[in-house]
């Protein structure tokens, strides 16, 4: 097979637990599937993204410039040996929604923000901002706040991680884990509540990818939060 050029927006899928990552190869995005033994390409698609995440439901997400696509039951696709087989063709997702921003990593948290009952949510992180946006019906973002600030504005989150629908980030620079502590989320008066969890590795190739039913680390430490998704 042709090198990658690229392979980032990585989770497991909690239907099947086998990997899933966004690769492109000769300039086409295509989602692959893999586990320790083999790699099986099961779609095309639309651009290249390192902002992707699972549901609960095994509902892949995936940001291309300010489209969130989302591809159900992946686990059911056909799997593919080459990039280019003639299986791939309208492999590509028809189901999207706007969002006017997202950070380097996604979250899908299921949770009555709007007081209209739970629903799915897309949540991400940059700088001193929560971003959270609708996944269905009619589209909207929301910048959130924490009444304090991150350790240092000025950060990328670029791996996130989705326990029991709780929601991580890890800041890139090195300036720590938080958990956004989405029971505290106020759309109205754009505030959230982030609480400092311990620190991350400094590192600017990474991404966040975690068997979402399990249990979320009793401590994070630099160690725990390579093994557990950096």
């Amino acid at each position: 097979s042709p090198p990658f050029a690229d392979m980032n927006g990585c989770g497991i899928g909690p239907l099947d637990s086998m990997a899933y990552c966004l690769v492109k190869i000769e300039g086409q995005a295509l989602l692959a599937r893999f586990d320790s033994m083999s790699m099986d390409f099961v779609a095309k698609l639309p651009g290249w993204s390192f902002k992707a995440t699972f549901d609960s439901n095994g509902t892949y997400h995936f940001v291309v410039g300010n489209e969130l696509y989302k591809m159900p039951n992946v686990h059911l696709l056909t799997g593919h040996q080459s990039h280019d087989d003639e299986g791939l063709s309208g492999t590509e997702p028809t189901e999207s929604i706007q969002v006017t921003f997202a950070g380097a990593d996604l979250v899908i948290v299921s949770a009555d923000l709007e007081g209209l009952g739970v629903q799915q949510y897309v949540v991400s992180a940059e700088n001193n901002e929560v971003v959270v946006s609708r996944t269905i019906g009619k589209p909207e973002t929301w910048f959130l706040y924490r009444d304090a600030p991150f350790q240092h504005q000025a950060t990328i989150f670029g791996a996130g991680w989705s326990y029991e629908n709780r929601v991580f980030f890890s800041s890139n620079n090195g300036n720590g884990i938080y958990e956004i502590e989405m029971d505290t989320a106020n759309l109205t008066t754009k505030s959230v509540g982030a609480k400092l969890l311990g620190p991350s590795v400094k590192s600017h190739g990474n991404d966040g990818m975690n068997c979402m039913a399990a249990s979320a680390p009793g401590q994070w430490t630099e160690a725990t939060c390579v093994l557990w998704g950096e």
